[in-house]
């Protein structure tokens, strides 16, 4: 899947995922870098969220960002939360909401701990609008 990948956050390897945060469609996910520096990343203009095992020390193994016409399958189906676990995969029209996304013009950011949760976002922006920065002291997160 990393071959795929358009960007990837390697400076977030081995930090906390520490916070979540959704608010009129902005998603923020707040870090803490080995070095304990505190980064946010953004994403704008959500539409959808799949965040599996969130509990305290959710220890960052990978960030990888997407174009939604390049995204793997699997990816966009846990995204959209379409799984052949819950029977929805069978949805006759599934191969058409695919297309859709993948034309979209969008993004989907994939984040893989290696202890605690999984978490992977749609965007209707481009992978260009998710930005990671270092978090200032007058955030409201």
């Amino acid at each position: 899947m990393n071959e795929l990948a358009i960007m990837t956050f390697t400076q977030l390897h081995d930090a906390v995922l520490s916070g979540i945060f959704l608010k009129d469609k902005q998603l923020h996910l707040c870090f803490c870098t080995p070095a304990r520096q505190e980064m946010t990343l953004t994403v704008s203009s959500v539409s959808a969220l799949k965040c599996d095992n969130f509990k305290d020390n959710n220890i960052v193994f990978d960030v990888l960002v997407f174009n939604l016409d390049s995204c793997p399958t699997d990816l966009l189906m846990y995204a959209s939360s379409y799984s052949e676990q819950d029977g929805r995969r069978c949805d006759i029209n599934i191969e058409g909401k695919l297309d859709f996304l993948r034309n979209s013009g969008g993004s989907c950011l994939y984040l893989a701990t290696s202890y605690g949760c999984s978490l992977a976002v749609i965007s209707d922006s481009a992978a260009s609008c998710i930005v990671l920065e270092e978090k200032s002291t007058d955030a409201p997160f």
